[in-house]
């Protein structure tokens, strides 16, 4: 009886420690996917040469206004003034007192 319960203790033991193991190696793994990035300074040299292509293309836009004056634009409905909404009061004052 006492060989079996140390047996069972060694073998909870060597559960645990393959366990902890294969959790710390995932991790590693994972660390290093995420945080050792080789190609980082490249990134950020393409990502300015990006801003600088967008903020070119942002000084030459140009706005097409004959959009406005489409037919499908004009028969468009506005939505009514919200503020000429009433609000009713509903419920009760305080409602989690007891009838």
């Amino acid at each position: 009886m006492a060989i079996t319960i140390v047996q069972k203790a060694k073998r909870k033991k060597v559960i645990i420690i393959i366990g902890t193991a294969i959790i710390i190696i995932a991790l590693l793994i994972i660390s290093y996917k995420t945080f050792m990035k080789p190609a980082e300074q490249a990134s950020l040299d393409n990502k300015a040469s990006t801003t600088s292509i967008l903020s070119q293309k942002l000084k030459k836009l140009e706005i097409k206004w004959d959009a406005l004056e489409d037919k499908r634009f004009e028969e468009m409905e506005t939505f009514p003034d919200v503020s000429s909404l009433e609000i009713e009061e509903s419920g009760r004052e305080n409602p989690f007192l007891p009838y």
